[in-house]
């Protein structure tokens, strides 16, 4: 998949609202996910800008027009609506989907490395994975945003990426995935082992640095030496070895 794809998934789209010549539909999609846009709209803002329209038939309008679009990118067709959908569009969409389903849990800004989606505005990205149908959340102690399956608990994946982080803010150096994992499920009663790992697997691929009291310890990744450690904890503080 590459940036080919997202300009193909934008005329696509593009062109099923000049199908179906619905102007308040193609509106509301936009500023819900603030395409051509700064910024993303609420249902009741755009309630506002349309008299006599509440926010529950915005809602209602939104998820209508998605379900048609969900519809075309399985390769299936609409009644009264005489549009399809290229195959490659399709292919590489249910690549997408197929990569999301097995990750469960993955990181925003890994998938737009993985899938080339850098050279695209954010909000043609927010409407791609609503309508690969999973859960965009934001998460501050990762700063960025996490992908989850629908079948995922997002407080379950909160609470542990905190404890997991606890655990690394302890060990001043490097903590091996293993050690880590031990830590995490010593002295504890109860726990759901899938969530550990997701967690781990989330912050690994957030390349997230931890701050402590006199360094910044990098959390994860694969170390050569502790001569590349050292290099990169005095890179993350501006220090020179002089």
């Amino acid at each position: 998949m590459n940036n080919g794809f997202m300009y193909e998934f934008k005329e696509f789209i593009n062109g099923f609202f000049d199908e179906i010549s619905d102007k308040r539909a193609n509106d509301i999609i936009y500023k819900r996910f603030g395409i051509q846009h700064s910024r993303v709209y609420t249902l009741d803002e755009i309630g506002l800008l349309y008299k006599g329209i509440s926010r529950e038939r915005v809602r209602q309008i939104e998820a209508q027009t998605i379900k048609k679009i969900q519809l075309l990118l399985h390769g299936e067709e609409i009644r009264k609506i005489n549009y399809i959908c290229d195959s490659a569009i399709i292919e590489k969409f249910s690549e997408l989907k197929r990569h999301l389903v097995k990750e469960e849990a993955c990181v925003l800004g890994l998938v737009i490395n993985e899938f080339d989606l850098d050279k695209i505005e954010i909000g043609w990205i927010y409407f791609l994975l609503k309508l690969a149908d999973v859960k965009l959340i934001k998460v501050d102690i990762l700063n960025d945003e996490l992908i989850l399956n629908n079948s995922i608990n997002v407080k379950a994946v909160i609470k542990e990426l905190k404890k997991t982080l606890e655990i690394i803010k302890k060990n001043v150096i490097y903590i091996r995935t293993d050690d880590l994992i031990i830590k995490s499920k010593k002295g504890r009663r109860t726990f759901d082992e899938k969530y550990i790992y997701l967690a781990i697997k989330c912050l690994e691929s957030s390349n997230i640095v931890i701050e402590n009291d006199n360094s910044y310890a990098i959390a994860f990744g694969l170390i050569a030496s502790a001569g590349d450690m050292a290099h990169r904890v005095l890179s993350e503080k501006r220090t020179s070895f002089e």
